[in-house]
Parts: structure tokens; sequence; C-alpha cells
């Protein structure tokens, strides 16, 4: 693929994965729902990697929907909601077939101010194709500024989610 279609191609790619997370604002959307529809943008290998930790897929081909949902659930445990949507997107060409993608969310949160932050995600050309029709996947990201922004907020988010 030439350069801009790589960006063109990964651009996409961001948008689907918003209006993924766009599902968060939809009255009686499950949490379920919202996590097929997220995960459905991840490539079979997908790692997380957040703080120097990371997180790989088990055998169980449920393992991130499985967080996912989880996830989600901990947000609701906690009163924020899960209300989210994209706030905006870059993208950096880095092959004939990848691109680095930086996410900027924000979360409406059922009590308090909102806020936002920037998550990387690596996406790659392939034969995968998300749930809006996109092509590629991603084959990882690297949340330390969801995590350091959300502690800020909720310091015992990640023991309630464990």
């Amino acid at each position: 693929m030439s350069p801009s279609d790589v960006k063109a191609s990964a651009e996409a790619f961001c948008r689907s994965y918003g209006e993924a997370i766009d599902l968060t604002n939809q009255e009686g959307a499950s949490a379920e729902a919202i996590a097929t529809a997220l995960v459905g943008h991840y490539s079979p290998k997908y790692i997380s990697f957040n703080h120097g930790h990371t997180i790989t897929a088990s055998d169980d081909p449920n393992f991130w929907q499985a967080g996912v949902v989880k996830y989600l659930q901990t947000f609701q445990k906690t009163g924020l909601g899960w209300k989210m949507k994209l706030q905006n997107y870059r993208v950096e060409v880095l092959s004939g077939s990848a691109a680095a993608c930086h996410l900027t969310w924000e979360i409406l949160p059922a009590k308090g101010d909102g806020w936002s932050w920037t998550n990387l995600y690596g996406w790659r050309d392939g034969d995968m194709t998300s749930p809006n029709g996109s092509k590629g996947a991603f084959e990882y990201s690297v949340s330390d500024n969801e995590t350091e922004e959300l502690l800020k907020r909720v310091p015992g988010f990640m023991e309630l989610y464990a």
C-alpha cells in the first residue's frame, strides 16, 4: 500500500473504533454489545501495554470480550457510567502496512466533570475486517494515559476491576 492508502485505511479504522465506542451513548446498550463492537477491532494476537504490564490473550477465544465487559461494568460500579466518545485521532504511517494511531477519548461521567486521554494503538492492514467494515486490526495498545487519568479520579478503580 502507498503511504496515503495506509493513512486513509488507518483513519477509517479509527473512525470505526469511534463508532464502536459510540454505543456507550445509546440508551439500553449492554456491556456485552459494546465489548463485541470494540473487540471486533482487535487482531487475534492483540496485546495491551499499561505502565510496564503486558496483557496478551489466553487460549480462550472470549478473553478480550470478557475483559472489556468486566472493565465496562467496573465503570458502572464506580458510578462513573460508561458514556465515552472519540474526541480526536492522529495517524502516523509506519510502513506499507502499519500505522500508529493516537486516539483521544473523552468520558462524560454520570457524576463530576468529564476528562480526556490519548491512547496509542498499532494498526496493521490485513485480512481482518471490523464490525463496521473497515479493513485491518489493532495489534496493540498503550493505555498508560487512560489509567493515569482514571486513577486520579477513582484511586481504587484497578482493585475493583481485578
